[in-house]
């Protein structure tokens, strides 16, 4: 297994420079997390797939804003179960439930439940898969037994995925994935429409033909108030992505 490092990997050092840079310049605050996920494709019959997915996201640093303290802590986990139609293979509509419970055991503790469609399309640059993912999402916030008004979402990602050891990433061999994503608030009032922005560059590592795992940086820039003061993550993200084929193992004789 010969390993190269190809143009798509400077690339993605010269990304992470260019944010670290931007967002030191910019910056209100700034956060350092680690955020683990796993994520499960279940296929249930032609064309239709069951995903289920968790993460925790935990701040690894006690920091200190003003009046206000963030802790060493979990800002949240989630847990999501969705719904996956494959009109082609390029064309995908998925649906799904999120739940998320922010900074659990403290006082600022709130809970969302949120509910999106999307449809993501998938096409061939060469050897490198360019994905376009649409987002609706409706969500609702609650803190104390009490909701706030449904808020609505639209978010939209563009991906890019690049072997980096031969034509395609066989078992046993890596690639890279670079995306962007920018989320806009459909309500009023607001902090901003164009609100918040993830850039992340993932080295993944294919284990088997349909079991993987992605690690890499992720930066988070978002807009918190009206006067347009910031927040920036910066995740070290962990992604072990799996399929469970329990049909294909039950047809064996």
């Amino acid at each position: 297994m010969n390993f190269s490092l190809r143009s798509p990997s400077k690339l993605l050092v010269i990304i992470i420079l260019c944010i670290y840079t931007s967002a030191i310049q910019a910056q209100d605050r700034t956060f350092t997390t680690f955020f683990p996920g796993l994520a499960v494709t279940i296929p249930l019959k032609n064309h239709i797939d069951l995903n289920l997915s968790s993460s925790i996201q935990y701040n690894l640093d006690d920091l200190t804003y003003g009046d206000q303290n963030f802790p060493a802590a979990i800002n949240y986990y989630d847990f999501q179960a969705g719904m996956v139609y494959k009109f082609t293979q390029q064309v995908h509509f998925a649906a799904a439930w999120y739940f998320r419970q922010n900074d659990p055991g403290r006082v600022t503790s709130s809970s969302e439940n949120r509910f999106w469609q999307q449809i993501s399309v998938t096409s061939l640059l060469n050897n490198m898969r360019l994905r376009n993912r649409f987002r609706l999402e409706e969500r609702i916030i609650s803190k104390e037994s009490q909701a706030t008004p449904l808020r609505w979402r639209f978010r939209y990602q563009i991906a890019l995925e690049t072997p980096l050891q031969g034509e395609k990433t066989d078992v046993g061999e890596f690639y890279l994935l670079i995306a962007n994503e920018a989320y806009f608030s459909l309500n009023k009032p607001r902090n901003a429409i164009y609100n918040e922005n993830w850039i992340s560059g993932l080295l993944g590592y294919r284990l088997t033909k349909q079991n993987r795992f992605e690690v890499g940086p992720v930066w988070q820039a978002q807009i918190r108030n009206a006067s347009k003061d910031m927040n920036n993550f910066f995740h070290l993200q962990l992604n072990f992505l799996f399929l469970l084929n329990f049909k294909k193992s039950t047809s064996i004789k």
